[in-house]
């Protein structure tokens, strides 16, 4: 746009004037946005694979966005925006002059004392630094679900005939045990898709809870599974852990497998492999927290 045309046209002029200073703060604040999602370009492996696209997106969309707004944006506006010029004080004018009267005093106050603001500024930093070491973090937090997916497992080679009893037992034993139980479905094996491939001897048993209000047996859902996991440790042969069911699907997606944390143990001999599993699942079961450990 030349100084010929801003000048000629009051129009053309506050549109240019309007663009010239909203430039520094527009770059400004998306070179803020776009540093926060350089981290996440560098995540490798899972991370990498789920997040990197949106980082990619939401990087070339802000670029777009910026690109537009100094260009394609002024543009329309000299031509869309009423030739009126006058201007009347709207309520956002009105409650911007309302926090920039309260923010003046503040802003001289910590002018007058640097010292003050810039230690106050390190020791905040500093206990945000402690507070973040302090936390404990995971991948995908857990999240209450509301019902519980139980990967239920018996002896490998178990008939089908054997797997329907067992089942049929533990559902029997939650729902007379636990009135917190509104329903109960299972599901034996799956056809033999490559996404979800699944023997006769597993079975999915997913819970449906009443509201939380409703429950007497326990207080909290890692309570509850730990007394539901309990009750199912007298049928004989069979194996369950209790997840969320999202959760449950979650993990297998990233890692093949239903369970948190996956080890796998690659060879030849299956007989060293045997050995070396239960020897690992040995080692497994005295890390404090380990629960539901299959081999």
């Amino acid at each position: 746009m030349s100084n010929n045309c801003a000048t000629s046209s009051p129009r053309l002029f506050k549109v240019t004037e309007a663009a010239s200073r909203m430039m520094s703060p527009a770059v400004f604040g998306q070179v803020i946005i776009l540093i926060v999602y350089l981290p996440i370009l560098t995540l490798v492996g899972i991370e990498g694979k789920m997040f990197s696209p949106m980082a990619k997106t939401v990087s070339f969309a802000l670029i777009g966005a910026f690109i537009l707004s100094l260009t394609y944006v002024p543009m329309v506006s000299s031509m869309v925006l009423s030739k009126k010029l006058s201007h009347k004080e709207s309520w956002a004018d009105k409650m911007m002059s309302k926090l920039q009267r309260l923010y003046a005093p503040l802003l001289r106050h910590s002018l007058r004392k640097p010292v003050i603001v810039i230690a106050t500024t390190l020791v905040l930093f500093a206990a945000a630094i402690f507070a973040v070491t302090r936390l404990g973090g995971e991948f995908i937090p857990e999240l209450e679900e509301g019902d519980f997916a139980v990967d239920a497992r018996l002896l490998p080679g178990s008939s089908l005939t054997r797997t329907i009893e067992t089942t049929q037992q533990a559902t029997k034993l939650l729902q007379d045990n636990y009135p917190e139980v509104e329903k109960i479905v299972t599901r034996i094996g799956a056809s033999e898709i490559p996404t979800d491939p699944m023997p006769i001897e597993m079975t999915d048993i997913i819970i449906s809870l009443k509201p939380r209000k409703d429950w007497v047996s326990a207080e909290s859902f890692d309570e509850l599974a730990t007394k539901m996991s309990k009750t199912l440790d007298v049928i004989p042969g069979l194996s369950a852990g209790f997840q969320f069911p999202v959760q449950m699907r979650f993990n297998e997606l990233l890692s093949g497998a239903r369970q948190d944390v996956v080890c796998k143990v690659f060879g030849e001999n299956l007989d060293t492999l045997t050995k070396l599993s239960a020897k690992i699942g040995n080692v497994i079961k005295t890390v404090n927290g380990a629960t539901d450990i299959y081999m």
